[in-house]
């Protein structure tokens, strides 16, 4: 062994496909996705909020799920704009374009201008599932504040199923370590 990696002995090859292409649609597509679905808590908040009257702690916590969820679509957003940036860098450092719209805010393509945006993608894309997080913790307490009369009867049912659940596995380690000995 020479610690060098042979590929010679492969009998499954990849197929011939322009996989930067395929990841440039998954990541589209992602993002048209996680549009949608904020444009839908959204729309599904404010109409919820619109059509049953809900006390002010309800109300708060929907407006703040809400902020949560506007700039959650804003995060996808700039990372649409960020990831156009990038493709549009790329098609100059690599084709040496000269004309490229919108490229960069009249800035030369240069490797570090690449490399800058493609933090900057990262960023919104991070952003994006932190605020879709938040915006759902505060979205799901002011529905169990609003449902209090059935939400505090499931609590209970999910700590008596929690507690048996600990139990057994409590219960299956000991009946394990006895029977491996």
């Amino acid at each position: 062994m020479s610690g060098k990696f042979d590929n010679s002995d492969i009998s499954m090859r990849l197929p011939n496909n322009n996989y930067f292409a395929m990841a440039t649609n998954q990541i589209a597509f992602f993002d048209r996705v996680m549009v949608t679905l904020f444009s839908g808590l959204i729309s599904g908040l404010v109409l919820m909020s619109l059509n049953n009257e809900v006390s002010p702690w309800v109300g708060a916590l929907f407006l703040i799920a809400l902020v949560m969820f506007v700039f959650g679509i804003g995060h996808t957003l700039l990372h649409i704009v960020f990831h156009n940036k990038i493709l549009m860098l790329l098609e100059a450092l690599v084709n040496g374009t000269k004309y490229v719209p919108n490229l960069i805010e009249y800035e030369e393509p240069t490797n570090r201008a690449f490399i800058r945006h493609q933090q900057y993608a990262q960023r919104a894309f991070s952003g994006q599932f932190m605020y879709l997080f938040i915006g759902f913790l505060f979205a799901a307490a002011a529905v169990m504040l609003h449902l209090w009369s059935y939400s505090y009867r499931a609590g209970v049912i999910l700590a008596i199923l929690f507690a048996v659940a600990i139990g057994g596995g409590i219960a299956f380690r000991v009946w394990s370590r006895r029977t491996s000995k």
